[in-house]
């Protein structure tokens, strides 16, 4: 079992959150790698930095999957940047269905980049 399936357990355990990383109905994608990486997390509260590492790489190559999908930046001029992990679970994602597909997505992904 990966990181991806991990998180994907998280989301169907607890729910899934938007808009905010861990609330009373659930968590959003982001929280739950934190916590496929790390069980014991406290918000942000990162003290291992191989963990930490890990944690960040899973979201970059998760990220690698949300290259087509575009979001528009405001600011001086308007330009269409790739989403984050947070910006698609907070602007895409529909339901907790989307975010565990993704993280299956990742997972399948993964373990073909990645064969023990």
């Amino acid at each position: 079992m990966n990181v991806y399936d991990k998180a994907a357990a998280v989301i169907e355990e607890r729910g899934w959150a938007k808009g905010a990383y861990n609330t009373k109905y659930g968590v959003c994608a982001t929280y739950a790698l934190m916590l496929a990486v790390n069980p014991e997390i406290d918000e942000d509260a990162w003290v291992d930095e191989v963990q930490l590492a890990e944690y960040s790489a899973s979201c970059r190559f998760m990220e690698k999957l949300l290259l087509d999908a575009r979001t528009p930046m405001s600011g001086f001029e308007r330009e269409d940047k790739p989403y984050t992990l947070v910006g698609w679970n907070d602007m895409v994602a529909k339901d907790a269905d989307d975010v565990i597909h993704l993280l299956k997505e990742a997972s399948e992904a993964w373990d073909l980049e990645h064969p023990e």
